[in-house]
């Protein structure tokens, strides 16, 4: 098995780590190695003993083997590969199926699992602390045969000093009301797969129980796709009243690697985050983001912080954020964001924040005229085509009401 710390340190490798992490890993780690050993203990022969030792060095091996073929990857900047998912998926199994064996054989299965994940996570954590310590130390060091004030780096311009590019500003109306478009579309298309469905299963003469169920999946997304219809039209209700003013900020928008596929995480500041002692400072709030629209994003290794005019009401989550590259529409809050987010981007040194030149946003000065430069954070209003919204949702309420049908 290679080890987490078979290669060198590099400023890539020292990822953030909450605080009290090594602490809560060591102590579950040697939890789980106590209570494997007293398990052992108590075992009624020693062919029993021999059986359950042989089932928990077996578990945390191969887990201990699939999590640190894991954990390297996703330590050099990438993410976790599909096959240590599908690893990782296969010994969760493994580990509760030893419970066929008894009591006692499932709970040294899942100490044996507990191990293989808490005592190699312990030495990750502990080789990332080392590792940034070896960096910030490498940055902070002067070099040889100069003082330490001609071999510190000559500090950026400050952000009014460097020029802003010329380019078509970012129209927060078009985009929010393209929001709101997506949105309705999206309600009609389930609105009328939920009937065709129903009407469906009525000719077929289904049971009445396939039919509340189909229809209680169709209400369920009804429901979740009124409240963010609602959230967008309130968004550019907002704005086109002119009733929020918006306030300047600092924001990078990330895409998590921790879970892909879910929405990217935006990290929001009042003041520009400028990195001390080789950390980002933890940002005030994290939200989750629409993908769709990407002009702001940027990826590990290359994090952007841009100055941005945030339009948030008092005590609310920002409707929208608008920078010279784009715009971003929060969704919601991120769980346990602000940490999420430090782990992602915690060790980024990146240069000052891009400038803001363009002024805030304004309903009455976004009218357009002459010839208008369409940007990436525009999309034209709609998802596409609405049949194709249509037809997955009536092939998903369809299948449901198959399954039903076939469980009943």
């Amino acid at each position: 098995m290679r080890s987490v710390s078979a290669t060198p340190a590099s400023p890539g490798q020292d990822r953030a780590t909450p605080m009290g992490s090594f602490s809560v890993s060591l102590a579950c780690g040697a939890g789980a190695l106590a209570a494997s050993a007293a398990l052992v203990a108590s075992a009624g022969s020693v062919g029993q003993a021999l059986e359950l030792f042989v089932v928990f060095a077996v578990l945390a091996c191969l887990e201990a083997v699939a999590y640190v073929e894991a954990i390297r990857p996703w330590l050099d900047g990438a993410s976790v590969p599909p096959g240590g998912r599908l690893a990782q998926l296969a010994l969760v199994v493994l580990a509760f199926a030893t419970f066929v064996g008894g009591p006692a054989m499932g709970a040294v299965g899942l100490c044996g699992f507990a191990a293989g994940v808490f005592v190699p996570n312990t030495s990750s954590i502990r080789y990332r602390r080392v590792n940034r310590s070896l960096v910030v130390e490498g940055e902070t060091r002067p070099v040889a045969g100069k003082s330490p004030d001609a071999a510190a780096p000559a500090a950026p311009a400050a952000p009014a000093d460097r020029p802003a590019r010329a380019r078509a500003a970012p129209k927060v109306g078009r985009v929010l009301r393209a929001a709101v478009n997506e949105e309705r579309d999206r309600w009609l298309a389930w609105a009328a797969a939920t009937f065709a469905v129903t009407v469906g299963c009525a000719a077929a003469r289904t049971s009445g129980s396939v039919v509340l169920g189909v229809d209680f999946l169709g209400v369920a997304a009804l429901v979740w796709v009124t409240r963010r219809a609602l959230a967008a039209r309130l968004a550019l209700g907002d704005f086109e009243e002119a009733r929020t003013e918006p306030r300047r900020g600092f924001v990078a928008l990330v895409r998590d690697p921790h879970l892909p596929g879910t929405r990217p995480l935006l990290g929001v500041w009042s003041k520009e985050p400028v990195p001390v002692g080789g950390q980002l400072p933890r940002a005030e709030a994290v939200y989750r983001c629409d993908a769709a629209r990407d002009a702001l994003f940027s990826t590990r290794g290359a994090v952007v912080v841009h100055q941005a005019w945030v339009g948030a009401p008092s005590g609310s989550r920002p409707r929208w954020v608008v920078a010279d590259a784009g715009i971003a529409l929060p969704r919601h809050r991120a769980l346990l964001g602000p940490h999420r987010l430090d782990s992602v981007i915690g060790t980024e040194r990146p240069a000052r924040a891009r400038t803001l030149s363009m002024p805030a946003p304004n309903p009455t000065t976004e009218a357009e005229t002459g010839m208008f430069v369409t940007v990436i954070s525009e999309p034209t209003s709609g998802t596409g085509p609405w049949a194709r919204l249509f037809a997955w949702r009536l092939a998903a309420l369809a299948l449901a009401g198959a399954v039903l049908a076939w469980l009943r």
